[in-house]
């Protein structure tokens, strides 16, 4: 499953989301419905323009999580892809708390671009270690 995921994840970032959102249904499809999976065919809806089925990607995982409490940074991402810096940065805190293994790509996670220049980019950098290297390095 984790080969048509980042193959999603490179369409997402050239713009071609109708080969992104098929490659992460793919990743779905082979994962059992892993809610990484799940959240990134969410955050490609989201940024191809189709907020409706984005949005109910969200409520599936906001629901996963009350019961797991595992899946903080897939939620953050969706928020950030909708905008939402404010519940963004708390699911990000939740995801730190988490101790989530995807903090360690903060540098180069690509889809939390749009919060990068947000002074709480640079805490959650410090706490999570990467306060000596800042953003691009």
């Amino acid at each position: 499953h984790w080969p048509p995921f980042f193959l999603g994840l490179a369409y997402e970032q050239k713009g071609m989301f109708g080969h992104a959102i098929s490659e992460h249904r793919k990743a779905l499809a082979r994962s059992a419905a892993s809610p990484v999976m799940l959240g990134a065919l969410g955050h490609t809806y989201l940024v191809a323009g189709q907020r409706s089925v984005g949005m109910d990607v969200l409520r599936q995982l906001e629901a996963v999580a009350k019961q797991r409490h595992v899946f903080a940074y897939e939620i953050a991402l969706l928020y950030v892809a909708l905008g939402n810096s404010d519940l963004a940065f708390q699911w990000l805190d939740q995801a730190f708390h988490e101790r989530s293994a995807w903090l360690a790509y903060l540098l180069v996670e690509p889809r939390l671009d749009p919060v990068r220049a947000d002074p709480r980019f640079a805490e959650l950098l410090a706490r999570v270690g990467h306060a000596s290297r800042g953003p691009g390095g």
